[in-house]
């Protein structure tokens, strides 16, 4: 899932998905940046600080190619329902394309 009908890149998906356990849950998000993470993702942080739901690791790639950065952050099981209907009731700029993969249940 994504938002606006964006598309992730099918090759960084592709990279992204084979490195993920899919005992748990990811949210994945994508913008055109080559700043610091904290500053590309500064509206994605301050939504889980306010969230709560808590998270295991995050891991960040950078496309210089395209002039993107790509956040991966890791959840427990079956979260990525609730944290991604948290974040589309939230509301993330619309250069911020992102979605969900895991376990559901």
């Amino acid at each position: 899932m994504t938002t606006a009908g964006a598309k992730p890149h099918p090759d960084t998906f592709e990279k992204i998905k084979r490195g993920l356990d899919p005992a748990y849950s990811y949210m994945v998000f994508e913008r055109r940046s080559e700043g610091q993470v904290e500053m590309a993702f500064r509206e994605v942080f301050e939504a889980l600080a306010q969230m709560d739901f808590g998270f295991y690791e995050r891991q960040v790639l950078r496309d210089q190619a395209r002039g993107c950065m790509v956040l991966i952050i890791k959840f427990g099981p079956g979260r990525s329902d609730k944290i991604m209907h948290a974040f589309l009731e939230l509301g993330l700029p619309e250069d911020i394309t992102f979605y969900a993969y895991g376990s559901q249940g």
